[in-house]
């Protein structure tokens, strides 16, 4: 009898998409324990937890984009 083993899909993403993995890196988390969350609309959801910082991940057509919410957005450069 052949066997034939099967891999179980969980609901943990792995970063292994090139754009996912480079949004990982610009927040400074590249080994971060990423979960697929509900999609909305078109866009695939991920939450990183990166040594306990939560990072929101946004992809839609193979572009993705870390939204790190420590990090204000009205801050001068």
């Amino acid at each position: 009898m052949l066997t034939i083993p099967i891999a179980l899909v969980a609901l943990q993403a792995r970063a292994d998409d090139g754009d996912l993995q480079r949004a990982l890196i610009e927040a400074s988390c590249p080994t971060a324990k990423v979960t697929r969350l509900n999609p909305i609309g078109k866009s695939e959801v991920y939450e990183a937890n990166c040594f306990g910082r939560r990072i929101k991940i946004v992809c839609m057509n193979g572009r993705c984009s870390a939204d790190d919410p420590s990090l204000s957005r009205d801050d001068p450069e």
